[in-house]
C-alpha cells in the first residue's frame, strides 16, 4: 500500500509540466535568447565572406557523336557514365593540382588547393560541375577553370580519350556563398531552454514541502476547511507563503 502510494506521489501530469513552464516561461525564454545570442554574436564576429565560382566539364564531346550509328552512339554513352568517378579522381590528382598552382603563381601546397575544390555530378549525369571556394571572387574563379582545362588535358593523356570539353567556363561572382546563418543560434537557444526548464523540474521532483491546501488533501488525505496567514517576527521566515489551520504547528513547527 506504501508503495502504491509513493508511486502516485512521484507521478506526473501534462498539466504539472506546463504548469512548470509557464511559471518559470520568463528564465527558460531568457536562457534561450542568451544562449542564442552569445551563439550568433560569436558567428557574426568570426565570419568570412567566401565565393564560389563553378565551371562545368561534359565528358562526352558531340563532336565525336557525328554521323555515328545508334550503336557506336549508345556505346560512347554507356562509356562517358563508367568513366565519370574516374575523371572526378584524375581532376584532384596531384598532377593537375601542381599544374594549377604554377599557372596561377600560387604559393600553395596541392593538399591546400585539394581543400578548396568540390567535384560534383547528378547521377547518371555526363556533366562535372568544378567548384571552387575561396575568399576572393576572381581567384575562385581563376581556379575553378585552370582545374578544368588542366583536368581534361591530363584525363585525355591519361585515358587516351579525346571525348571531353570544358562547356561553361567559371564566371567571377560577388555575392558571398555564405551566410552567418541562424541555424547554429536556435539551435544553442533551444538546448540552453531544455536545459533550464530540466534543472527546475529537477527541484520539482526533489520538493517534498507540503505548500498548498491542495498537497494536505492529496498527500495527508484531510480536507482543509480554512487557512490563516503566518504572521513571525523573524524577517528570514516572512516570505508571503500561507499555512493551514492547525496543521500549520504539527507540520512546520511553532514559534
Amino acid at each position: 500500500m506504501t508503495e502504491s502510494k509513493n508511486r502516485e506521489e512521484m507521478s506526473l501530469t501534462l498539466s504539472d509540466l506546463l504548469g512548470l513552464l509557464w511559471r518559470r516561461l520568463w528564465a527558460v525564454l531568457l536562457a534561450a535568447l542568451i544562449a542564442g545570442g552569445a551563439c550568433f554574436a560569436y558567428n557574426y564576429a568570426t565570419y568570412t565572406e567566401r565565393y564560389t565560382s563553378t565551371a562545368k566539364i561534359y565528358v562526352l564531346n558531340s563532336e565525336v557523336m557525328e554521323g555515328a550509328s545508334a550503336s557506336t552512339t549508345a556505346y560512347y554513352f554507356q562509356l562517358a557514365l563508367t568513366v565519370v568517378e574516374d575523371c572526378k579522381e584524375l581532376l584532384l590528382s596531384e598532377t593537375v593540382l601542381e599544374r594549377v598552382a604554377d599557372e596561377l603563381s600560387l604559393d600553395v601546397s596541392p593538399t591546400s588547393l585539394r581543400s578548396m575544390i568540390k567535384i560534383e555530378n547528378e547521377e547518371d549525369s555526363r556533366i562535372l560541375m568544378v567548384s571552387v571556394t575561396t575568399g576572393n571572387p576572381e581567384l575562385s574563379c581563376d581556379i575553378a577553370n585552370a582545374v578544368s582545362e588542366q583536368g581534361v588535358d591530363r584525363i585525355r593523356e591519361i585515358m587516351n580519350v579525346n571525348q571531353m570539353s570544358v562547356y561553361e567556363r567559371g564566371k567571377v561572382s560577388h555575392v558571398p556563398s555564405n551566410n552567418v546563418g541562424w541555424e547554429m543560434p536556435v539551435l544553442f537557444g533551444m538546448l540552453a531552454a531544455i536545459l533550464v526548464y530540466g534543472i527546475f523540474l529537477i527541484f520539482m521532483l526533489l520538493d517534498d514541502k507540503i505548500s498548498s491546501a491542495d498537497d494536505v488533501e492529496e498527500y495527508l488525505g484531510l480536507t482543509v476547511l480554512g487557512d490563516i496567514p503566518h504572521k513571525s517576527d523573524n524577517p528570514s521566515r516572512k516570505r508571503g507563503a500561507r499555512y493551514y489551520g492547525k496543521y500549520y504547528g504539527k507540520y512546520v513547527g511553532k514559534n
